[in-house]
């Protein structure tokens, strides 16, 4: 017989426990909170909405893309707001670099982060408006969701300042450039879809009105990115980047030429590229 009588009773020692929802490590220091993201994104997701049912259907596609930065307290997998991306059925299309502001419990610095790049439906604009009104609405999912914009730091569409990888595409005569366009999205199995033809056609559409020529036979695709060349007046080059789905413009690359050996010389000399194409 053990030493140690039977517990009686001990079902009247028992508790209920609320069991808490953790971002990564229960330690993990959050710079903000949902409520005070909502106080900075509010006004920029309603801005971004307006601002998309503007665009004409001639310079976007059946999404709209947008761009939003993450706090890079959130770099981390587990700590992306995937719930908050899946509620407005927002799709990954890229990233870009970016900086930010880290914020521990002793300091504050600027540091390397990401801004997401997402493609959107115009009701998925505003169902996110909707869920960041109301807090995340009644429904968990809703509530949770709400929470995941404390990650994030700002939102919007493209600046076309990111957009042109450059500001001199010469002063003068024709140039010729590449367009890289956004994947659509992805599918079944996560790969990347580059753009379809109607996003093809919209784009060399502007080119042409913008006076220049869309080199369809040279269109090429890798990642799910769909580069693009097209030869414009180059002070028409910047207006390309009203474009919604265009992820970058720049000058055409060329090939460096071959290594010049005159007179007298006792090695080749490389000259250097030319990117005017003209």
């Amino acid at each position: 017989m053990s030493a140690h009588p039977p517990l009686l009773n001990g079902e009247s020692l028992r508790q209920e426990l609320e069991l808490q929802r953790w971002r990564g490590d229960s330690g993990k220091y959050e710079p903000r909170t949902a409520e005070e993201a909502r106080e900075i994104l509010l006004p920029q997701i309603e801005n971004a909405r307006i601002e998309a049912a503007s665009i004409p259907d001639r310079l976007r596609g059946e999404r709209v893309v947008v761009e939003t930065t993450l706090l890079p307290n959130y770099l981390a997998p587990s700590c992306h707001p995937l719930g908050l991306l899946a509620f407005v059925e927002a799709m990954s299309v890229g990233s870009r670099y970016a900086e930010g502001l880290l914020e521990t419990r002793t300091r504050t610095k600027q540091s390397p982060t990401r801004r997401l790049i997402l493609a959107v439906a115009d009701d998925g604009l505003e169902k996110l408006q909707r869920l960041v009104t109301n807090r995340g609405g009644r429904t968990r999912s809703g509530r949770r969701a709400f929470e995941d914009i404390r990650t994030l730091s700002d939102f919007g569409l493209p600046e076309r300042d990111s957009i042109l990888l450059t500001t001199d595409f010469g002063d003068g005569g024709s140039v010729t450039v590449e367009c890289v366009l956004h994947p659509t999205g992805s599918n079944a199995i996560g790969d990347p879809t580059p753009a379809g033809d109607d996003i093809i056609e919209k784009w060399g559409a502007l080119v042409e009105a913008l006076g220049g020529t869309p080199y369809f036979d040279f269109i090429r695709t890798a990642s799910g990115l769909t580069f693009a060349p097209a030869r414009v007046h180059s002070a028409r080059a910047r207006e390309l980047a009203r474009f919604n789905p265009l992820r970058a413009v720049r000058p055409m690359p060329t090939m460096r030429p071959l290594p010049a050996v005159g007179p007298g010389d006792t090695k080749p000399r490389i000259l250097p590229p030319d990117l005017s194409l003209s």
